[in-house]
Order: structure tokens, then sequence, then C-alpha cells
């Protein structure tokens, strides 16, 4: 038994679907759900994202088969952040292995949910938690930042310092292939500061190359209706 959510489904056989779930304890796993009709069995209307479900299957290999699925909450978007949701959905189904535990980033998704359906949503903020409990930390950095000084950010080194070239010229990503960042956009990610209108699209700009590295050519189907590009 394990609490999680649905983060897609689409047809399968006769009266079947396939479900891709993320769980608390199990991570993500893919399912086969057998819609019934009579109350008691899993029914169509409870696979739907955003609803905290009771979850449970049987079965081994790459499929298993839910025999259970009971709703334990749900989260009431707003419909202009609908599309925005299925894109962090599309985000876990990318960037988190199958069967691997992830309960950090459960925890951090579920505190995305809360975020969308609040009344100032912020998603490059959802976006950040969850690239952090994945392991790619920007707010926590430690070091001394120098704001004379260039930074980009590695998924495999972290945040690292370069003291060639002017921000975002060639030169000053000859020594690493990390996606840079400025001095003044880094501390104030580590100090939770606010960001100003240029610094939210320097943001924007950063978390679309980081992620676009991360996916490794995978392709976003969501980003589209997301963020109309």
């Amino acid at each position: 038994m394990d609490t999680g959510f649905i983060l897609n489904r689409r047809p399968y056989r006769d009266n079947s679907y396939l479900v891709d779930i993320f769980c608390k304890d199990s991570g993500r796993i893919t399912c086969v759900a057998r819609i019934a009709k009579k109350r008691g069995k899993i029914m169509k209307g409870t696979l739907e994202p955003f609803r905290q479900l009771r979850l449970n299957w049987i079965g081994r290999g790459e499929v298993q088969t839910l025999t259970l699925a009971e709703e334990q909450a749900r989260f009431r978007l707003p419909t202009p952040v609908l599309c925005k949701a299925l894109y962090l959905n599309e985000l876990l189904l990318k960037l988190v292995p199958k069967y691997a535990p992830a309960e950090e980033t459960f925890e951090s998704y579920v505190q995305c949910l809360h975020i969308l359906a609040g009344e100032t949503p912020s998603l490059m903020d959802c976006e950040i938690r969850l690239l952090d409990s994945l392991g790619y930390c920007l707010r926590s950095y430690q070091g001394k930042i120098n704001v004379q000084h260039q930074y980009s950010y590695s998924p495999e080194d972290g945040v690292l310092e370069n003291h060639q070239g002017s921000f975002g010229s060639a030169s000053a990503l000859t020594s690493h292939s990390g996606v840079p960042i400025s001095a003044n956009l880094l501390i104030k990610l580590v100090q939770s500061g606010t960001l100003d209108s240029l610094e939210q699209l320097e943001l924007r700009s950063f978390l679309d190359r980081l992620i676009d590295q991360l996916l490794q050519g995978k392709q976003l189907k969501s980003r589209k209706l997301a963020f109309g590009h």
C-alpha cells in the first residue's frame, strides 16, 4: 500500500488504462488499471491528475496491475495553471527514474501543488524545488559569491566559478559545459530574495537551458502549452 498521484494515463486495452504513478515510498511506476462500473473497484474518475490516492498493485516486471485507487485529497487548481501543473508532471516522468525511492521529491511535488493552488502561483519556484529534491541544488550553495566573477551551473559539478571573459560570452564557457548564471541572480536564489523583472527573465532562461541538459534530447510536449513556445 502506498500514497501517490497519477502523472499520466492513456488508453490501453478494452476498458483499461496505462497509468504512470508517482508514489511516496515506491517512486515512479507504471500500472495497468482495469476500470469497473461498480463502486468498490477502480473508477475512471479516480485516475485523474492532482488527486492524492491510496494505491495498491500486484505483479512483477515493467508494468504492474493496479488493484486499488482511493482518493485521499484533491488539489483544485485554477484553470490558468493546469497546463503548468501538467508540465511539472511531465518533468517528473522524464527526470525521475523508475522504481527509485524519491520521498523528498514526492514531498516537494505536494508543496508545488499547494503553491499552484494558491493565490500567487509561481511555476519557477516549483521547478527549483523539484530540481533541488532531485539533487540539482542551487539554493543550498554555500560558497562565497563575488559579484565581479562569472558563474555557471553544471548538473554533475554544481555551481562553478569562472574568471574568464564576460558573462554569457563564448570564452566564459570554455572551461566547463555548465549553464551560465549571473552572480546577482545566484545571490538572490541562495538568499531567497525577491527577483526583479530582468532577474525573472534570466531565471526562466537558465531553467529552460538546465532542464534541456537534464533531458538529454527528450522533448517536453507540455512545454508549449505551459509557456507558449
